[in-house]
């Protein structure tokens, strides 16, 4: 690909709330640095990325406002759809508990938001309470990705399985058009493997993240800020692969 049409793919898959994310765990992972080895700012300066921090995660949440009701939208939908012939009844219900897990954690963070701007105060307690119930649906629609993920993986090998025996059989080795096909097939499963490998690994440091406030692991900000960065350093990746034609289009996650 020549690198005018990279530079294309790559501003069009670095949208704000991507640039946004990446700014926020960068602050939270430079912040951690300074303070716990590197030690080469003030406290003054620490307390300017940790504000840094907090306004970008209100302008977020504002973004994300309303996005709930889309998602509820789209799971009914998917849920009513006659389900086809050849479709991973797996892959289906993942996919349904994805989006009703990102309904659910853009609900309860929508409500935080409205605490932050002062329009429906929560209690302390309460407002602990909503803040984990986020953390857990985000936690569970990670998970459903994660099945999808796996799930898919598990497809193309056995798509793979059977094309290779099918390789060996008579009538596929006296018919070069046929053989040609599978080994294009070949390449672009490999491509689309390689693509959910990357995302699984994406996946996994985004629930790093969502587990953390659930107190079930003790992460540190530096883990975090790591895991954020790689996260969102990979989903622009995958945002421009799947600008070129004949990848497969992957659900990105909202986060």
């Amino acid at each position: 690909m020549a690198v005018p049409d990279n530079l294309r793919l790559m501003i069009a898959a670095i949208d704000r709330d991507k640039l946004l994310r990446f700014t926020q765990f960068y602050a939270k992972f430079h912040v951690w640095t300074n303070s716990r080895i590197w030690k080469g700012e003030t406290a003054a300066q620490l307390e300017t990325w940790k504000l840094l921090i907090k306004q970008i995660t209100l302008v977020r949440r504002l973004s994300r406002l309303g996005k709930n009701v889309s998602y509820f939208q789209e799971a009914a939908q998917q849920l009513l759809v006659r389900k086809a012939d050849q479709e991973d009844p797996i892959i289906r219900c993942a996919a349904i508990g994805h989006k009703l897990g990102l309904a659910g954690y853009l609900t309860y963070d929508a409500a935080v938001a409205l605490h932050v701007l002062g329009l429906s105060r929560l209690k302390s307690l309460s407002l602990n309470r909503v803040q984990k119930r986020s953390s857990l649906w985000w936690a569970f629609s990670i998970a459903c990705n994660i099945t999808i993920c796996l799930r898919s993986l598990k497809t193309l090998r056995l798509q793979a399985q059977i094309e290779k025996a099918a390789d060996l059989a008579p009538q596929y080795q006296l018919i070069s058009r046929k053989a040609k096909n599978l080994t294009v097939s070949g390449r672009s499963r490999k491509r689309n493997s390689y693509q959910l490998q990357v995302k699984l690994f994406a996946l996994l440091c985004d629930m790093v993240i969502a587990l953390a406030p659930l107190e079930i692991s003790h992460p540190s900000d530096g883990i975090i800020g790591l895991c954020g960065m790689s996260s969102s350093i990979i989903n622009v990746w995958i945002s421009m692969e799947q600008g070129q034609p004949g990848l497969s289009n992957h659900h990105g996650l909202t986060s």
